[in-house]
């Protein structure tokens, strides 16, 4: 369960590129984008949370491929 919720966190750090993506290819913005924009808005925090969730995806689709051996 764990390793499942590392997989959806990494998904939810890439938010912030998501729609930096989304509005350059000239997406309208809506209220509710606030929260993410403020931290698009800046460029080491938008780079983190790539980098973050890049890692959080790799590492999380890493210990799902093992075997598991916690039953």
């Amino acid at each position: 369960m764990l390793r499942v919720l590392g997989l959806l966190t990494g998904w939810v750090l890439l938010t912030p590129l998501a729609l930096v993506i989304y509005l350059r290819l000239g997406g309208p913005f809506m209220s509710w984008m606030a929260p993410a924009a403020g931290i698009a808005i800046s460029v080491p925090m938008l780079g983190f949370f790539t980098l973050a969730g890049i890692a959080m995806i790799f590492f999380s689709v890493r210990s799902l491929a093992r075997q598991a051996d916690d039953f």
